[in-house]
Parts: structure tokens; sequence; C-alpha cells
């Protein structure tokens, strides 16, 4: 049984918030407007980060972070005092960490290691914040997998010339999966 006004899709924010609140003194009045505020400074960074990874043009990342504050609703979920600042941060950093692990050149297992711990934890945090937002994610990493399938079938049918290498898609397999568990085991 959940209490009356406990959030039940995620306990993480509430304990940060609670663990901050203990250990530094600090009110939750000033917990919002101060110290989650700075989340704020760091999401528009993330942002373009994030999509130059994906991109590899940084041109397309300022253009993708101009469309995202653009969006009044990403602007009502990030600018007022909730949980979804800190869940769209953890989208983003989870998108480099993906993005990242898979297109670039990675000469060594210890660089791709790194991008994936990166991807796991912010999708960790991201299950145990909003699990309903984190599902809806994991749902979108699902359909984009199953496109990639899709798009496979075109190449190999010679409508599309464009070659997917099949290492990454078995790699998205095993990302959706793991993803999937994730949000099973939580």
């Amino acid at each position: 049984l959940v209490a009356p006004g406990a959030y039940p899709s995620g306990v993480t924010y509430t304990a940060v918030s609670l663990f901050i609140h203990e250990l530094g003194g600090i009110s939750y009045q000033e917990l919002q407007r101060y110290v989650y505020a700075l989340i704020l400074g760091f999401t528009p960074v993330i942002i373009f980060v994030s999509y130059r990874a994906l991109t590899g043009n940084s041109v397309v990342a300022l253009l993708s972070v101009l469309f995202c504050y653009l969006q009044p609703d990403f602007l009502w979920v990030t600018w007022r005092g909730s949980h979804e600042r800190l869940t769209w941060l953890l989208v983003f950093v989870s998108l480099y960490g993906l993005a990242s692990g898979f297109f670039h050149r990675i000469k060594t297992v210890g660089v791709a290691g790194r991008y994936m711990v990166v991807f796991y934890l912010a999708v960790f945090a991201l299950i145990s914040t909003n699990v309903f937002f984190a599902s809806s994610y994991v749902i979108a990493l699902s359909i984009g997998l199953v496109s990639w399938y899709i798009l496979t079938y075109f190449v190999n049918r010679g409508l599309i010339e464009h070659v997917i290498p099949a290492t990454q898609l078995r790699r998205l397999v095993l990302v959706v999966l793991s993803s999937l568990v994730l949000l099973y085991l939580f």
C-alpha cells in the first residue's frame, strides 16, 4: 500500500531530496529554488552533447537544443519544481551513453564499457525516479529496435543501399533486453 500523498512511480527523487535536506540542513523550499535549479543549467549542455554524439554534427545539436526549448511542454516540465527536470536530464544522459557507445569507433573495451556504465546508471536512475516515464523510454528503444530490423529487411532485399552492421543490431537487442530486465526488477 502507498501512503496518501506519496508518489508511487518512483522513490529516488523523494529519497535524494530527503537525504540532501538531512545532510545539509537545507529547507525543501531552498532545495527547489537553488539546488535543483542548478540542474536547469546542465540540461542544455547535456542535450547538446547527447545530440552531438547522436548526429556527429554540432550545428544539428545546437538546433536540437533550440527545438527542445521551443516546445512549451518541455519548458513546463523542466522549469517547474518537480522530478521531471531530473527525468529529462537522465534521458539525455542515457541517450549520450547509448549513442557514444554505438556510433563512435571505440578501440578498447574499457572505453565502450564506460559508455555502457553511463547508459545503465542513467537508465536505472530513470527507472527508480519515474517508472512510468522509464517504461515509455524503454518501449521507445524497443520500437527503435523493431524499426532497425525492418530497415535491415529492406537492405537485405536490395531496396535500400545502406549497410547496417549486424553487431550493432545485436548490441541494441541486448540493450533493450537488459533495460526491460532492470525495469521488471524495479
